[in-house]
């Protein structure tokens, strides 16, 4: 009797888990390919890294397919090179100057957008 009632329990358990993770994945916004995390990076080499590994993390732990544009915000050169070191395996991440930022993004824009005619 106990048995049975805990067997539909967590059958029940699963079931609202399953229903739950449907309406999740129907309903979030996470495939935006024209949006863009932009963190702005300023300090020594320490700094630069523990902000850009806290926002490569907090992307990956959102499940955001963002482009990640770092931008240099008085970065010193060990800053610079520690920051170039973290994205030189990364496609979806990138480094620009202040003044580099909108071109980027309407470069970015404007390659979503080629061929919807």
């Amino acid at each position: 009797m106990v048995l049975t009632i805990v067997i539909a329990a967590l059958a029940a358990a699963g079931m609202l888990l399953i229903v739950w993770l449907f309406f999740d994945a129907l309903l979030s916004t996470k495939e935006t390919k024209n949006t863009f995390y932009v963190v702005l990076l300023k300090g020594n080499a320490a700094l630069v890294q523990q902000t850009m590994r806290a926002a490569l993390r907090q992307r990956e732990w959102l499940g955001l397919r963002t482009t990640l544009v770092f931008v240099d915000d008085g970065i010193d050169c060990e800053g610079q090179c520690a920051a170039e070191l973290l994205l030189r395996r990364r496609e979806d991440a990138l480094l620009c100057s202040r003044s580099q930022l909108p071109e980027i993004i309407r470069t970015e824009n404007e390659d979503i957008g080629a061929g919807a005619d």
